[in-house]
Formats: C-alpha cells, sequence, structure tokens
C-alpha cells in the first residue's frame, strides 16, 4: 500500500508486509533512494566494493534529480556498459532497469558523466512472470 500527499515534493508512506517506510522525496519530486536499492538489478562481477558504493550513491542522487539515472561501467577489456535507471509511474514503488553493452571503440568516455571501472563483466536480475527488469524499492525480497 502506498499513500501519496497531493504536495509531490512531500514525503510519502509505503506499507509492504509488516515494514512502513517514509520516503523523502526532492524539490524535484522524485525519491530520495537509498543506494541499497540498487543491489540485485544490475552487479558487475569483482568490482571493488567502494567503487560498487560510489556508483549506487551517484545513481541514487541522479534519481533523486532527474527521476533517471545512467552511467558508464568499463571493464579491463576497454569494453563497457550503459545502465539506466527509470522510475516508474506517478506513485514511484519501482525503478526499470537496463544495461547495453558497448564494445571497445563504440563509445568515449568523455561523453558520459558518470564512469566507473570493474575488471570483469556484468549480470543483470529480471523478476516477475513475464521476466522484467524491475524491482519494487521496498518489498523485503526486492521482486
Amino acid at each position: 500500500m502506498t499513500n501519496r500527499p497531493e504536495n509531490k515534493t512531500q514525503p510519502y508512506l509505503v506499507v509492504s508486509g509488516a515494514r512502513a517506510i517514509c520516503v523523502k522525496m526532492s524539490d524535484r519530486k522524485y525519491p530520495i533512494l537509498p543506494f541499497t536499492v540498487f543491489d540485485g538489478t544490475i552487479s558487475f562481477a569483482n568490482m571493488a566494493g567502494d567503487e560498487e558504493r560510489k556508483l549506487h550513491i551517484d545513481l541514487a542522487k541522479q534519481i533523486a534529480a532527474n527521476g533517471f539515472a545512467t552511467a558508464l561501467v568499463v571493464n579491463d577489456a576497454g569494453n563497457a556498459f550503459q545502465v539506466v535507471y527509470l522510475l516508474a509511474g506517478e506513485m514511484p514503488i519501482r525503478f526499470y532497469y537496463h544495461a547495453n553493452f558497448l564494445k571497445k571503440g563504440e563509445f568515449t568516455e568523455s561523453s558520459f558523466a558518470s564512469v566507473y571501472r570493474s575488471p570483469g563483466g556484468m549480470s543483470i536480475t529480471a523478476r516477475g512472470e513475464s521476466r522484467e527488469h524491475t524491482k519494487m524499492f521496498f518489498s523485503k525480497s526486492g521482486s
């Protein structure tokens, strides 16, 4: 259950199972999410913990400012993954995510505001019966 006030800059309440969460909103009317909501979405093999934390914090800040987030993650082979997260709907309790593989030479790092490094590949989690790349922010299982 979600209860949201008419003033979209005010916090809203999400009740999921036995948990109740008050979601603070940015001045731009987007949720201010903990960086841990990105766990179980797109992950990078052997990415350093501090690099992963910086990536997730950056994504959360971008969502609070724009309602979407994007970053480039470059691996040791010189290839990259462009990741994108987008809020779903008027009642933001989930987001969609996508990763786009870019071969070495198909991108210019300076074209991206957020660039991160990871030595290996990427994995992405799909949920639901139709296997979408989506995640509820506050459900216990994340599905």
